[in-house]
C-alpha cells in the first residue's frame, strides 16, 4: 500500500502497529518545493482491508485522501500534518498498550534556529490531537545550552509511562533523521515520563517534569557518543526493565535501567567500520541473551580490476549488515554483510548483480522474529539497495561500467528485506521496486510490516506469514 497525497514528498521513518490490520507511521514532508520550504511533521494511519479481495491488486494498492464514507480500499484513515511557519519533524511513533492513542516524538523549531523536544498525543481512531508537549529551550533543564534539542524515539514502559529518546545541547542547522541524514552533534539523552503524563486527556499548562533524565555524555558513555538516541527498545530482562538504544552515528550500545535511569551497560565498538542504526534485544526465557544490530558497513574495498574498479587502491563501497552482540556487550558474536542482490519486481525482475563498487546497501530498521514462547529465532532488517549515482557520483570506475550504470533501473532504489537466524545464516531476502525500506515492525501475531520511502510518497508492505 502506498500514498503520495499526505504532504509534498512525505518521508516517514518509523511505524507501529495499532492492530494487526492498522498501522501508524511518522516522519516529515515539506511545505513547498521552493527554497523557503519548511519541514512538516506528519503522522498517518492506514487500515488494511480484510479480506484483501477488496483491492484490485493488494500488492500495489494506492490509497488517498478520505472522501465520504470510510473506504479502506481507496483511502488512508487519517493524517495529522503540521502547518507551522517553522520546521517540525517526527522521528518515532508508539501505540499505547490499550491501542487507544499514539505518541509521536520529534523536534519543533519555535523560532529561527531554536529547536525544542516535542511529543504529541493523538487519538488512535480519529487522529485528533489530545495534547502537545514542547520542552524548554532556555537551558533550565541543562539540555539546551545552545537552544537546540529534540526527540527522535519513544516507547512505553510497564508502569504506563514512557521514555523519550533524542538529543540535547545541539548546535547547527535543522537536523535530519535516519536515511535523510543523522543528528551529528549534541548529547544523546533519555527522559522518562510518568503514567499520569501519558494518560492525561487535556492540554498541559506547562511542560511536565521527567521522572529522570539520562545523558550519554563523556561520564556515562564517552566523548565519541555524539548525536541522538535515534532508536529505542524497552524490554524486561529477568524481571528488570531495561531501555536500550544505539546512540549516535557510529557503533555504540547503551542499556539503562528503566526504574531510575541509571546505566546498566555501555560499549563503543570503536574498531567497527560502519554504524549501528537500529538495535533489537534477542530474548530467551524472559532474559536478554544478545543484541541484534543493523546499519551500514564500510570496511569492504572492491579490488582494482573487479566490478569496473580502476583505482589501484580499490574502490570503497557500503554494505548492509546484521550482527549479534553478546549479552555483556563484550564482543560481536557474528556479523552478516550483504549487497547487490539479484532481481526484484517489475522492471527489476531478472536483473543480475552489477558491481559492489556501484551498488550500495543501507539498513535502517530491525525486528526480531520469535517462536510461540516469545523466544527469538532471528532478525529481519529493513534496508534500501540501489545506485546513489553514476558519472556524477562515482570515481575510479571504467567507461563500460558507467554506461551500464546510467541505464540501470536500480538508480531508483529497491526496498531490501533480509532475514537471518540466530547464528547469522541468511534465511531469505527480497527486493521490491522503486522504494527503500526505512523500518520493519512485528505485531503480536508475528506479522511483519515494512515501511518504505518511495520516490514520492511512502508505503506499507505486509509480508505473508
Amino acid at each position: 500500500m502506498t500514498n503520495q497525497q499526505v504532504s509534498l514528498d512525505p518521508r516517514l521513518c518509523h511505524l507501529d502497529h495499532i492492530s494487526t490490520n492498522a498501522y501508524v507511521a511518522a516522519g516529515n514532508g515539506i511545505s513547498s518545493f521552493s527554497g523557503s520550504a519548511k519541514s512538516q511533521g506528519v503522522i498517518a494511519r492506514v487500515d488494511v482491508c480484510n479480506p484483501l479481495s477488496a483491492y484490485a491488486d493488494p500488492t500495489n494498492a494506492e490509497v488517498g485522501v478520505p472522501s465520504g464514507s470510510a473506504n479502506c480500499a481507496t483511502d488512508y484513515s487519517w493524517v495529522w500534518k503540521s502547518t507551522s511557519s517553522f520546521h517540525e519533524m517526527f522521528g518515532y511513533v508508539a501505540t499505547s498498550p490499550d491501542g487507544t492513542y499514539v505518541l509521536a516524538a520529534g523536534v519543533k523549531e519555535t523560532s529561527n534556529g531554536v529547536h525544542a523536544r516535542w511529543i504529541m498525543k493523538l487519538d488512535a481512531v480519529t487522529g485528533a490531537e489530545i495534547w502537545s508537549i514542547v520542552m524548554p529551550t532556555d537551558n533550565s533543564d541543562g539540555l539546551s545550552s545552545l537552544s537546540q534539542s529534540g526527540y527522535e524515539s519513544v516507547a512505553f514502559t510497564a508502569d504506563g509511562g514512557f521514555v523519550a529518546g533524542g538529543w540535547g545541547n545541539h548546535e547547527g542547522g535543522w537536523p535530519s533523521f535516519k536515511s535523510g541524514g543523522q543528528v551529528e552533534f549534541g548529547v544523546p539523552i533519555f527522559q522518562k515520563f510518568s503514567a499520569s503524563v501519558a494518560s492525561q486527556s487535556t492540554a498541559f499548562a506547562s511542560p511536565p517534569t521527567p521522572e529522570w533524565t539520562f545523558k550519554c555524555d563523556s561520564t556515562n558513555c564517552d566523548a565519541s557518543a555524539k548525536g541522538s538516541m535515534k532508536t529505542i527498545r524497552v524490554v524486561m530482562d529477568n524481571g528488570v526493565e531495561k531501555v536500550v538504544s544505539a546512540p549516535g552515528n557510529k557503533a555504540h550500545v547503551i542499556v539503562v535501567n528503566a526504574a531510575d535511569g541509571t546505566k546498566s551497560a555501555y560499549k563503543a565498538f570503536s574498531s567497527f567500520q560502519g554504524s549501528f542504526q537500529d538495535i533489537e534485544p534477542l530474548m530467551s526465557g524472559g532474559a536478554i541473551v544478545g543484541y541484534g544490530v543493523t546499519g551500514l558497513e564500510s570496511s569492504t574495498t572492491v579490488p582494482s580490476g573487479t566490478g569496473g574498479c580502476t583505482k589501484a587502491e580499490g574502490c570503497a563501497t557500503i554494505f548492509g549488515h546484521v550482527a549479534l552482540i553478546s549479552t555483556d556487550l563484550s564482543t560481536i558474536t557474528w556479523q552478516k554483510n550483504f549487497n547487490d542482490f539479484t532481481g526484484g519486481t517489475g522492471a527489476y525482475a531478472g536483473l543480475t548483480p552489477i558491481s559492489d563498487a556501484v551498488m550500495i546497501t543501507e539498513c535502517w530498521g530491525l525486528t526480531a522474529t520469535v517462536d510461540a514462547q516469545g523466544d527469538g529465532t532471528g532478525f529481519v532488517a529493513a534496508c534500501g539497495q540501489g545506485i546513489e549515482g553514476c558519472r556524477e557520483y562515482l570515481t575510479g570506475i571504467d567507461e563500460a561500467t558507467l554506461t551500464t550504470c546510467e541505464n540501470d533501473p536500480r538508480r531508483t532504489w529497491r526496498g531490501a528485506a533480509v532475514k537471518v537466524d540466530t547464528s547469522g545464516t541468511m534465511n531469505w531476502w527480497r527486493n521490491d521496486n522503486e522504494r527503500a525500506y526505512e523500518f520493519v515492525d512485528r505485531d503480536a501475531s508475528g506479522q511483519l510490516v515494512l515501511l518504505s520511502d518511495k520516490p514520492i510518497g511512502f508505503g506499507f508492505a505486509t509480508l505473508a506469514q
